[in-house]
């Protein structure tokens, strides 16, 4: 590959994030409603249990204003990890979700290398994600994460943004979120979290589609 490829081929990204912009910007007639709030619809994911409803800081909420979220902890009854999600009904939106590398870091955590990972799940689907160790202290954690564009999940947030400058235009859905899988190493190794956190998205990723494809 010469450099004039590469030259052209960074013009073209170039040239898309700039488009992409203009087009996420733009706002649309009439709100989107949904029959049931996110955490209500994630209540029952097939082999895993909600543990627990775990509420945000006020601030938090008014830092991120997600239209909606979703803060739970499941378990399998032998393994337990917590799932969170901050949800956009809007394309202008885009982007107002933190980077868990940003956050973390700012509390300290230290993090491993991030791996990016494919997922074929049951239904055919791919989950693109995202993945990382966190330390702090005697604390150890695996942590998956995604940015979702209407029905797809994108590793990266500016894969994020030219996803959904697409669906727009098209006018293929402009939902959005941030999704976070985590769970504690204990005993486990990172592969086996890692293995335990695929199963859990097995089982919660098409409930999550289902979410985002419905209208009130």
């Amino acid at each position: 590959m010469g450099p004039g490829y590469r030259g052209k081929m960074i013009l073209l990204l170039l040239c898309l994030s700039l488009t992409a912009t203009p087009v996420l910007r733009q706002t649309r007639a009439g709100e989107v409603t949904k029959p049931v709030s996110l955490t209500e619809a994630l209540m029952f994911v097939p082999g895993w249990q909600v543990l627990q409803r775990i509420p945000l800081d006020p601030g938090v909420i008014e830092e991120l204003k997600p239209d909606d979220y979703a803060y739970l902890a499941y378990t399998n009854g032998s393994a337990a990890v917590s799932l969170y999600i901050g949800y956009y009904f809007s394309a202008t939106k885009v982007g107002a979700p933190h980077h868990p590398l940003v956050c973390f870091t700012g509390q300290g955590w230290e993090l491993s290398p991030v791996t990016r990972q494919q997922l074929t799940l049951a239904e055919g689907q791919t989950l693109s994600f995202a993945s990382l160790t966190a330390g702090l202290d005697l604390q150890n954690m695996y942590i998956g994460y995604w940015f979702q564009a209407h029905d797809e999940a994108i590793s990266s947030p500016f894969g994020q943004k030219l996803s959904l400058a697409r669906k727009r235009f098209f006018d293929q859905g402009e939902e959005n979120a941030f999704v976070r899988v985590s769970m504690p190493i204990g005993t486990q190794s990172p592969a086996e979290c890692r293995r335990l956190v695929e199963d859990f998205l097995q089982a919660f990723y098409p409930v999550f589609l289902t979410y985002i494809r419905e209208r009130a």
